[in-house]
């Protein structure tokens, strides 16, 4: 029997069993800190400066967040509100849409956990769109309206950073342009508040596996990111600390391709979504990855400047891609896949 919607209105005054996680997997089981996250000005006109800061960011963290990105804020704010008022539509208005189909688009789910020997759930719904598609949901009105700039923009300065990350790495600056999917993903993740945060996530810990994902949310916390102690950050062993942007700012990671790409310079940011009792928490992840048919691999460049063997083996992104669903997400075993 498939789950209801946690936004289709029900109220939880306890967390029902099957939101709650087995011990060892709840958030209250990991070390947790605060961490300053690395801020990238998209604005300057120094690209060699913005490169390095992008690389550097990259191979410490993995995360970083850019400012006077190119998104205007009247289209940011238009495409929130569009994302909110959808989940605060009638639950028969949303289940036109809802699907356990991970092909279908678009599509409105709960999210599913597996591998913990049970059916877990995540406590998240979430509307996956397709961003060049020609049908959208026709609820609420202002959402096709606002998609479409939306998306033109993120996707812009997500290109950008790419451009700039192949000339901090050495590479040609093009050389992400010829292997960029034209068709776009966004998830519309909705975390209603929940009634004990110590027993639930909202998402578990997972990396992405494309190039780099653009990530907006209406309210800072609930977005964690696994730091490790090994680079300049210091202190040794690893934490999850709370990932909080500045307002205005876009939060980006790398993903397993730009690892691969990279023969492991920069890092694939693995992640999760903690719960909140306070309030609803709603973010846009818009993924950039490569054609499923594009072949992945350690740039020659790279590898040949080092003097290094490839730590990657080639691969078609289409055929990670399935790997990584068939793992879950889960950083060693999506990346098993990948090296030789």
């Amino acid at each position: 029997m498939a789950a209801e919607p946690l936004s289709n209105g029900a109220t939880h005054l306890s967390v029902p069993g099957r939101y709650i996680l087995p011990v060892h997997k709840r958030p209250s089981s990991s070390v947790n800190g605060k961490w300053a996250l690395p801020v990238v000005d998209l604005g300057g006109d120094d690209d060699g400066t913005i490169a390095e800061e992008i690389v550097r960011a990259g191979r410490e963290f993995g995360f970083f967040q850019v400012v006077n990105h190119g998104v205007p804020e009247e289209v940011m704010g238009a495409m929130m509100r569009a994302a909110e008022e959808f989940f605060a539509l009638p639950a028969d208005e949303k289940m036109k849409y809802y699907s356990n189909d991970g092909k279908k688009l678009p599509r409105f789910h709960t999210s599913l956990r597996n591998g913990t020997g049970e059916e877990v759930l995540y406590w998240r719904d979430c509307l996956k769109l397709g961003c060049h598609l020609p049908e959208w949901p026709d609820k609420p009105r202002g959402l096709g309206a606002a998609l479409e700039p939306y998306t033109a923009a993120v996707r812009a300065a997500a290109r950008r950073v790419l451009r700039l990350t192949a000339i901090g790495l050495g590479l040609e600056e093009g050389h992400f342009d010829g292997s960029l999917s034209g068709s776009g993903l966004m998830n519309v993740n909705h975390y209603p508040p929940c009634p004990d945060p110590s027993l639930t996530l909202g998402a578990g810990p997972h990396c992405d596996p494309g190039l780099v994902t653009v990530l907006m949310e209406n309210v800072g916390g609930g977005l964690q990111m696994l730091l490790h102690g090994d680079g300049d950050a210091g202190g040794g062993g690893v934490m999850w600390v709370d990932v909080d942007a500045a307002p205005g700012a876009l939060v980006l990671n790398f993903g397993h391709q730009m690892e691969v790409v990279s023969n492991g310079r920069l890092r694939s940011a693995e992640h999760r979504v903690v719960t909140s009792a306070r309030g609803a928490r709603t973010s846009l992840a818009t993924f950039v990855w490569p054609e499923p048919g594009c072949t992945v691999a350690p740039a020659q460049e790279l590898v040949l400047a080092a003097g290094e063997g490839p730590l990657y083996k080639p691969h078609s992104y289409g055929e990670f891609l399935g790997a990584y669903l068939a793992e879950g997400g889960v950083k060693e075993a999506a990346m098993a896949h990948l090296k030789h």
